[in-house]
């Protein structure tokens, strides 16, 4: 079985462990950008899963046909449903991301390369680690509606309530 890949930002040291959480903010223009970076770059630890804390990440969003999920529809709120693809992995993570107020859960499972036509197509086993997530497009009626992808630089530290990345 594949083990699903952790950003450190998100990784419970332990049940009773603090929530994470992660900052993101949107900047006026690169040379602002480039400033923040190169500070994160001092003041922070860079994210091991890409290089020097860099790594493409691509993103096949899920929504309905009227799409609920992007216009917060009744029912649609809180949860995204998304599959992810980091640098050049050959698995693919099979998530849904929650989101009340500024927390931030996700469920995720890795399935891959390989298997991902089942994702299309395959009735869900009960053994498939990630049998939740076909249930979920199913009874949402999800189906793909956007790709996104990008270059992101990830850094993280740890504060006295826990990591924050």
């Amino acid at each position: 079985m594949i083990q699903p890949l952790v950003s450190p930002s998100l990784l419970a040291i332990s049940p009773e462990s603090p929530a994470a959480y992660e900052l993101k903010f949107l900047l006026p223009d690169e040379e602002t950008a480039q400033r923040v970076e190169t500070w994160a770059r001092k003041a922070l630890t860079p994210d091991p899963h890409g290089v020097d804390g860099v790594y493409r990440t691509t993103t096949l969003y899920l929504d309905t046909a009227g799409m609920d999920v992007f216009h917060r529809s009744a029912g649609f709120r809180r949860n995204q449903y998304r599959l992810r693809r980091y640098g050049e992995m050959t698995t693919f993570q099979l998530e849904r991301k929650s989101k009340r107020g500024d927390r931030v859960r996700k469920k995720r499972n890795a399935i891959a390369l390989e298997e991902l036509p089942l994702v299309a197509g395959a009735e869900p086993e009960p053994d498939w680690a990630w049998s939740w997530f076909l249930r979920q497009v199913r009874f949402r009626g999800l189906r793909p509606v956007c790709r996104v992808g990008y270059e992101r630089a990830a850094f993280f530290t740890q504060s006295s309530t826990g990591r924050c990345g």
